[in-house]
């Protein structure tokens, strides 16, 4: 899963202004050209929400579309946009509109864990738990989990159970199971 961001950090009134009247049409139509052209102009000043926005709508576009959308991820991601990050390890991870990496899809979930990202953290305590792109770690996994899990991802805190109740990666513990 993508992340899709519903605000932009951005400080400036006409970026932000941009933003909200796109994301409002994007839930009417989730291709309105309209909203589309507003998030072209935030691209333009360098608003990396939009370029994460813009990316997520163009991964399922066509082919043009879909070569702009990881230009645009990894173009957010090299500004420190933790979404794009964990959106370029997503498309690596199931080989979308990039050939399928799950070495590189890792490296972007750590990147973006790093960053803060609850999400990606959930995504790499998954590649740790199958050893998927990286050795199976099930005591990493646990702390992916557990990140995710402190930084309000609802999967992460689903997963994080399952392991303090399987005693997996950790002490078993019902306690903490439960919480």
């Amino acid at each position: 899963m993508m992340d899709r961001p519903r605000q932009t950090s951005s400080k400036s009134k006409l970026v932000i202004d941009n933003f909200n009247l796109a994301v409002s049409l994007l839930d009417e139509n989730p291709r309105d050209r309209k909203a589309i052209s507003r998030l072209r102009r935030n691209v333009f000043f360098e608003d990396t929400d939009s370029m994460v926005l813009l990316g997520t709508i163009y991964a399922d576009g066509d082919p043009d579309e879909r070569d702009e959308s990881i230009a645009l991820f990894r173009r957010a991601s090299d500004r420190g946009n933790s979404s794009a990050m964990r959106n370029l390890g997503y498309c690596y991870a199931i080989g979308l509109n990039v050939p399928r990496d799950k070495e590189a899809a890792v490296l972007c979930y750590k990147q973006a864990m790093d960053a803060g990202n609850a999400g990606a953290a959930c995504n790499l305590g998954v590649m740790y738990d199958f050893g998927s792109g990286t050795d199976q770690d099930y005591a990493k996994a646990f702390e992916c989990y557990k990140f995710a899990a402190e930084h309000g991802s609802t999967r992460g805190m689903t997963n994080l159970g399952e392991y303090y109740a399987a005693g997996k990666g950790t002490e078993r513990n019902y306690d903490l199971a439960e919480i």
